[in-house]
């Protein structure tokens, strides 16, 4: 009985961890009403490109991402100080998106948020 017991719960954490998604994206909207913040974007490339709408937790953690190479992955790196209200989310646009490594739990509410890209410098052909 008691291996039935663990059996189901081992399942019932496994699915749980299964239903979350990390993925890339290009955030194009941020938008705060009544206290909720929802992300706008696209993620996928090409054909498998497509839009998405997602709400942020409150306690999302927003930090700058950082490449781990011994797991090949991005990982958390330093926390972005005062979170969409900083000059990293200001000018988010349409035509000015941001790269991101986002986090969602079985819910699809974004619980982190990885900055992975930002704004290239031009350099003067001078």
């Amino acid at each position: 009985m008691r291996a039935i017991l663990a059996a189901c719960t081992l399942a019932i954490f496994s699915l749980g961890a299964v239903m979350a998604d990390d993925f890339f994206a290009r955030v194009t909207k941020i938008e705060t009403k009544d206290g909720k913040t929802t992300i706008s974007g696209t993620k996928g490339k090409g054909d498998d490109k497509k839009d998405f709408t997602l709400t942020v937790d409150a306690k999302a953690k927003i930090a700058k991402g950082k490449f781990n190479k011994d797991d090949m992955k991005f990982e958390a790196g330093d926390d972005i100080k005062d979170g969409f209200k900083s000059d990293v989310f200001k000018d988010v646009a349409e035509d000015k998106p941001l790269n991101v490594y986002l986090t969602t739990d079985k819910k699809d509410v974004v619980t982190q948020i990885l900055v992975t890209g930002g704004k290239k410098k031009k350099k003067d052909d001078k």
